[in-house]
């Protein structure tokens, strides 16, 4: 028994000493980003990687699908609301969230997702579900400061997974992944006529400060600007939260779209009124959990399991798993 446990000790401690020496045998990778409001920041990770960088300017030209003057209703089309309605309430958001006063957020609409939101400092991802229009706003807020944190317990996972892509950043994939899932739905009506997704725009406030971020790895540096405000609007849908839905449908869009969209449970929903199903959040999953090759699961188990298995690996090696 005593040999036992001197054996599994020393195995343990090679391990860990190993892991050690492997990612500590290179110049840890630097990030450096300027904020206009708040001056130059620096970091270094092991985790950090061009996917990071790569991601923003893939996607950055997204946020050009600006809202529509006037924007009809998706279940009642003969309603209409307005884009300067929708900015003065984005605004109105901006000022409160900038003040601390959270109570007056709530006289716009109703706030549904704050787990990557920090109250404190007023940075991260808040969702609200307006009041006078059938929308959700999807409302990013950072600093140069405040956006290499985590902001909750699923992005701390997701970016030892994937180079370092805050949320805030896997943002900006949403109308990407939006427009490509509506485009490869319409190339295959025939298998996939009763599913869709929300329609998607972004809006930019003009006084956003703008990020600079710098990624040094070794020698090699690459550039990008990312907005420090912006938000994502979507349709509001109203679905059948009791209907069934048939995770070897949502699998095989997955697998027949290699692997754009996250097929997590809740976020393929069935809505009554169309009698369709509808994808509701469209981030790149392949970016958000750092994929480097197609994931051919059928199932939920595997999923996850490939997940788990994902994060170990990355989390221990990234020195080994780091792409190119």
């Amino acid at each position: 028994m005593n040999h036992n446990i001197v054996y599994n000790t020393l195995v343990y401690i090679t391990i860990i000493t190993c892991v050690y020496i492997i990612n500590n045998n290179d110049i840890i990778p630097q990030l450096r980003i300027y904020d206009p409001h708040h001056g130059t920041y620096t970091y270094y990770s092991h985790y950090f990687d061009h996917r990071l960088i790569r991601t923003v300017i893939n996607n950055i030209g997204s946020l050009q699908n600006a809202l529509p003057e006037e924007i009809p209703h998706r279940y009642e089309s003969t309603r209409m609301s307005y884009k300067r309605d929708i900015e003065q309430n984005l605004e109105s958001i901006r000022t409160h969230i900038a003040n601390s006063d959270y109570n007056r957020i709530n006289k716009i609409g109703n706030i549904i997702k704050d787990d990557n939101f920090n109250y404190t400092s007023g940075t991260g991802l808040l969702v609200i579900r307006l009041h006078q229009h059938p929308f959700v706003i999807k409302l990013f807020t950072e600093t140069g400061e405040s956006i290499t944190r985590s902001h909750g317990i699923e992005p701390f996972f997701f970016m030892r997974m994937n180079g370092g892509i805050a949320r805030h950043i896997a943002g900006l994939t949403r109308i990407t992944v939006n427009q490509k899932l509506l485009t490869f739905l319409y190339n295959h009506a025939d298998q996939y006529a009763n599913i869709t997704t929300p329609r998607t725009w972004a809006w930019v406030p003009d006084d956003t400060p703008w990020l600079d971020i710098h990624l040094t790895i070794n020698t090699q540096q690459s550039d990008a600007r990312v907005p420090g405000i912006y938000a994502l609007i979507n349709d509001a849908i109203e679905y059948d939260r009791t209907a069934h839905i048939p995770s070897d449908m949502v699998f095989s869009l997955f697998r027949d779209t290699n692997n754009i969209f996250d097929p997590h449970e809740g976020n393929c929903v069935y809505e009554t009124q169309f009698q369709q199903y509808v994808i509701l959040d469209t981030e790149s999953f392949v970016d958000i959990v750092g994929l480097d090759r197609p994931l051919r699961t059928r199932s939920y188990v595997s999923w996850y399991g490939y997940l788990c298995y994902r994060f170990l690996i990355r989390a221990l090696f990234p020195q080994l798993t780091r792409p190119a």
